[in-house]
């Protein structure tokens, strides 16, 4: 008798999400979790800058919208307040819209995402001297997969994994003709996302 009320209950909570995924319905999540941070190389004027990102704590919001019955386009904007080994403070603010594909429209609902934006960073000047900070934005891209528990129709649990990579320009190349080297790995900022959220569908 236990076993048949168990999955009774997973039966009538797999017919309430499937009830409230169809296309044209939008969901909207508040999330939070940990941003991992990484090691990498800042040219400028002065030389090379060599900066570790610690680990720190990321909230931030996401809208979805179903164009159809499993693609979404999703826009999140998330934020996180961390800072360098050396002790200096390193923001970064992530403005990016994706494409999510979520596999069926059971109770667990695994996706995968994928998209690009805009990652503003407010971060030591390395032509500063160590006195001064720089806020300015880059190019982003992100990559990242993950799965939903809805309990109801309007109500789910979500869990994200995600990598964001954020490209920053060499600084000598705002004064030389030649592009050629403007970029390369060092430059190239890999920080990771592993969050949770609510989701509330309507």
């Amino acid at each position: 008798m236990k076993r048949l009320l168990i999955l009774t209950g997973i039966l009538l909570i797999s017919y309430s999400a499937l009830a409230g995924l169809r296309e044209g319905s939008s969901e909207f999540e508040l999330f939070g979790g940990s941003h991992l941070g990484d090691t990498f190389t800042l040219e400028s004027d002065s030389g090379n800058t060599r900066m570790d990102i610690k680990d720190s704590t990321l909230l931030g919001m996401r809208g979805s919208y179903f164009v159809l019955e499993n693609l979404a386009i999703e826009f999140t904007l998330s934020g996180t307040h961390s800072e360098t080994t050396a002790g200096d403070d390193f923001d970064m603010y992530y403005y990016h819209a994706n494409i999510l594909y979520q596999f069926g429209h059971a109770a667990f609902s695994p996706f995968v995402t994928l998209g690009m934006g805009v990652t503003t960073t407010k971060r030591p000047d390395p032509d500063s001297g160590g006195f001064g900070t720089l806020t300015d934005s880059h190019f982003s891209g992100n990559l990242g997969a993950g799965f939903k528990v809805y309990f109801s129709r309007d109500f789910a649990l979500r869990t994200d994994i995600r990598t964001y990579w954020t490209a920053f320009d060499n600084g000598h190349c705002h004064h030389n003709d030649n592009n050629d080297n403007c970029w390369n790995n060092d430059n190239l900022l890999q920080t990771t996302e592993i969050s949770a959220g609510f989701v509330f569908a309507f």
